[in-house]
């Protein structure tokens, strides 16, 4: 087993070794499930911070969302104020 010692940055960052990111496998941006033990603090793989929120999370709902993003900055975007307004905003 691979062992490290990391220093504690601003009161609460642990950077991780390259090799517990690689064993954790989720990489950059990814979470993890932190569980203190009567051994110590294990840190586990996770989809996301809530299981009910994976979906947002996978890669394809992530690409949809720099998409809008990308809309909204070029103002491809129409605000409605209520239903009827929105629908005559869709029919142009």
């Amino acid at each position: 087993m691979a062992e490290t010692i990391v220093r504690i940055r601003n009161g609460r960052t642990i950077p991780l070794p390259a090799w517990a990111v690689r064993s954790i496998g989720n990489g950059n941006g990814g979470f993890v499930r932190v569980r203190q033990t009567p051994a110590g603090i294990l840190l586990k793989p996770a989809t996301s911070a809530s299981p009910g929120q994976a979906w947002f999370w996978t890669k394809r709902w992530q690409k949809m969302e720099m998409e809008v993003d990308a809309d909204i900055r070029k103002g491809r975007i129409r605000r409605s104020s209520g239903l009827k307004e929105l629908l005559k905003n869709l029919k142009g």
